[in-house]
């Protein structure tokens, strides 16, 4: 409990580098606080140089929660597995699209994780940000997408999205009718998105 009042401000997109810069430039007194995701450490992998350095700029104060990705397709799209999604895919090489948050998002790289599994050439369309990947996806705009299970599962529940599998190790207790991907059949695709503050 703060027994404070919390300002909230929004500084997305620039893969968590403005908000990350915001919070490393505030006064070091532990009342600016940065709620994040995964999305910081894969930036700072993919640039060394990248600032703020969320090990360097910034102090780990908890992680919040994780979240398994699942794969899910819009209802229209006549595939029930992920099986007859791969063949699609290798029948029309390039046709198949899938639609991220961004590029080097989780959404992203377990999309490319998959396609090199898989074998399957389904293209990459980045978006700014989970909700737009999610709104092209239900406008039939794009044909698949990886998303956490807290921001698909709505629409799975009311028949606009159907899951394919979740990239985790073990099923989901939020869709336990869902297979992991190795039970559907590609190995080696697993992705967690984890949430955290810094501080």
């Amino acid at each position: 409990q703060f027994h404070a009042p919390v300002v909230v401000v929004n500084r997305a997109r620039a893969g968590t580098r403005l908000a990350g810069d915001f919070v490393a430039k505030s006064a070091p007194d532990g009342r600016t606080l940065m709620f994040t995701t995964g999305e910081s450490a894969i930036d700072l992998a993919f640039d060394p140089q990248a600032r703020p350095n969320i090990l360097e700029d910034l102090a780990p104060v908890s992680q919040v929660a994780t979240c398994q990705m699942l794969l899910v397709v819009n209802s229209a799209l006549p595939v029930h597995s992920v099986q007859e999604l791969v063949a699609r895919a290798r029948a029309a090489p390039g046709k198949l699209n899938y639609s991220t948050a961004g590029i080097k998002t989780t959404m992203h790289l377990v999309g490319e994780l998959f396609t090199r599994q898989s074998g399957a050439d389904i293209v990459h369309i980045p978006y700014k940000g989970t909700v737009p990947a999610l709104a092209a996806l239900l406008a039939r705009d794009v044909d698949a997408s990886f998303a956490g299970v807290p921001d698909s599962l709505p629409y799975v529940e009311a028949g606009k999205l159907r899951a394919l599998a979740v990239a985790g190790s073990s099923r989901s207790p939020l869709v336990q009718n869902v297979p992991t991907m190795a039970e559907a059949g590609v190995d080696g695709v697993q992705a967690i998105i984890w949430y955290g503050i810094l501080a």
